[in-house]
């Protein structure tokens, strides 16, 4: 009989049995190891699929954007957007561009329209697209001489219509070219958001009751050497519109200064076209008298309302 306390001998199975837990545990772990490997695989993949997806989706809204941009027409093709004739005006290596919708002469050194001429027909008035916020430069100006949407930013100044976009959403080409940057000024969003505002609403109403069209001429005043933002956007001391009844022949003239909130009304800034001519150095085409300054015509903001709501709804 063995003494108490006697343990029989084991032969190792311990230490065996010790060992294939060590195994079994470092076979676990590099099992967990891996799966954790492979899924971090799996997201660096997915996430480089995702960047790539995200890189060729950008690649393709700029191919578009710029497939979008149409080349300017033939300067002849745009001679029924200012019937009376382009104005006149003495621009060192500007850029004569025509447009769907409007014709404007650029100013390169900088960076704006000296003017833009457009005829708003009455039918016209009564359009249906909504507004696409599409700032875009302008590719057909050179690099150096035209403005870009990143010019304006953190500036304080709008991008601001000459020709406006209400009056160009009667087609989607041509309401997208009136948000390239050389249709664009940097105004005071108290003006581009006020009597400037006021006042292109009330064209809109005299085309519509003119049962015909009215001609506009409309752009800046400046001078080389004037503040300006971004890459040399020159920040104009005014602006002005002049309006033709081609029924009648009749014009108005307005003038701004660039004042944030006007007080008044555009009475209070209507001027004459020898006035403008003045202070821009441009001749406009008109076939009333420069030096005129007719009453105001009647608008009614409210009968061109209801008929655009009356036609939208069809």
């Amino acid at each position: 009989m063995p003494d108490e306390g006697f343990e029989p001998p084991t032969f190792g199975l311990q230490n065996r049995c010790t060992t294939t837990v060590l195994i079994r545990h470092r076979i676990t772990l590099n099992i967990y190891s891996s799966k954790l490997y492979l899924r971090q695989q799996l997201k660096e993949k997915c996430m480089i699929k995702n960047i790539a997806a995200l890189f060729v989706a950008v690649c393709l809204c700029m191919s578009n954007a710029q497939a979008q941009q149409n080349p300017p027409r033939p300067i002849n093709d745009c001679q029924n957007l200012a019937p009376h004739g382009f104005p006149l005006a003495n621009v060192p290596g500007g850029s004569l561009i025509c447009r769907n919708g409007y014709v404007l002469l650029h100013d390169n050194r900088v960076r704006l329209a000296s003017w833009v001429a457009y005829t708003l027909h009455a039918p016209q008035t009564l359009a249906c697209l909504p507004r696409q916020d599409a700032f875009d430069a302008d590719q057909s100006l050179p690099l150096n001489g035209r403005s870009d949407p990143s010019d304006y930013r953190r500036s304080g100044y709008d991008m601001g219509h000459l020709a406006p976009n209400a009056d160009m959403s009667w087609d989607a080409l041509v309401q997208r070219e009136s948000f390239l940057m050389s249709n664009m000024a940097p105004q005071l969003p108290g003006l581009n958001r006020g009597l400037w505002r006021e006042l292109e609403a009330a064209i809109r109403s005299w085309a519509y009751a003119s049962n015909g069209s009215v001609t506009i001429y409309t752009g800046s005043i400046y001078a080389p050497g004037d503040p300006a933002i971004g890459r040399g956007v020159v920040v104009p001391r005014g602006f002005y519109k002049i309006v033709i009844n081609n029924q009648n022949g009749e014009t108005l003239a307005f003038l701004f200064p660039h004042t944030a909130n006007l007080p008044g009304d555009i009475a209070g800034v209507q001027s004459t076209v020898a006035e403008i001519e003045q202070y821009t150095g441009v001749m406009f085409p008109v076939p009333d008298n420069k030096n005129m300054r007719r009453p105001i015509w009647n608008s009614n903001g409210r009968a061109l309302l209801a008929a655009r709501q009356a036609q939208c709804r069809r």
